[in-house]
């Protein structure tokens, strides 16, 4: 959500949802070596039936429009869970 500075005042009444992982939880921005922003987080699926709650891989994201999205090519963890796994996460 955008805000006067790093430290705000942020304007809470523009935030989006993070669309490419909308189960993500406890997701801070970090940068990896190479200086892109990615997301490192929890997912929970199980009120969906799924018997995951997983920390996941790093999500790359960009900004665009100013909303947060993943950059193209990433697939969700449910996604991936469902189709028989290309991630694999790290079941807690």
């Amino acid at each position: 959500m955008p805000g006067d500075s790093l430290v705000g005042p942020w304007d809470i009444s523009s935030a989006q949802p993070f669309l490419a992982e909308p189960d993500l939880f406890a997701a801070p921005f970090l940068q990896d070596r190479d200086g892109n922003w990615v997301l490192v987080g929890f997912v929970n699926l199980e009120p969906k039936g799924v018997n995951s709650f997983d920390i996941i891989d790093p999500i790359p994201v960009t900004l665009q429009d100013g909303v947060v999205v993943a950059r193209p090519g990433y697939s969700s963890v449910e996604e991936a869970l469902l189709a028989g796994g290309a991630h694999a996460p790290t079941t807690v």
